[in-house]
């Protein structure tokens, strides 16, 4: 079996490596891992609806104020610890090959 040669934040490249965010919660030890692309598609998605809510048309403005609350929660996913909720949490940044 090969060994896995390590990626440093030098040696990525998004077009050929993916980078994933694993989280250790310092209060009840839980482990979990995201993709940054998830991270960076709910930034996206919020600062869109909040550009949304500075038109004219108040059914758009209605439509994307829910959809800010709905992107903000998805925020909050990324800062707390899904299993006891605290914000005292560790980010640590993993590189992998892309296959």
């Amino acid at each position: 079996m090969k060994k896995k040669k390590s990626i440093t934040a030098e040696q990525f490249n998004s077009k050929k490596h993916i980078k994933e965010i694993k989280c250790d919660c310092n209060e009840c030890g839980k482990v979990w891992h995201y993709l940054e692309k998830e991270e960076k598609r709910a930034k996206s998605q919020k600062c869109w609806s909040a550009y949304g809510q500075m038109t004219c048309c108040l059914p758009i403005q209605v439509y994307s104020k829910q959809q800010q609350g709905k992107w903000e929660q998805e925020l909050d996913k990324f800062k707390k610890c899904p299993a006891c909720g605290t914000t005292n949490i560790t980010k640590t940044d993993v590189y992998h090959e892309k296959r």
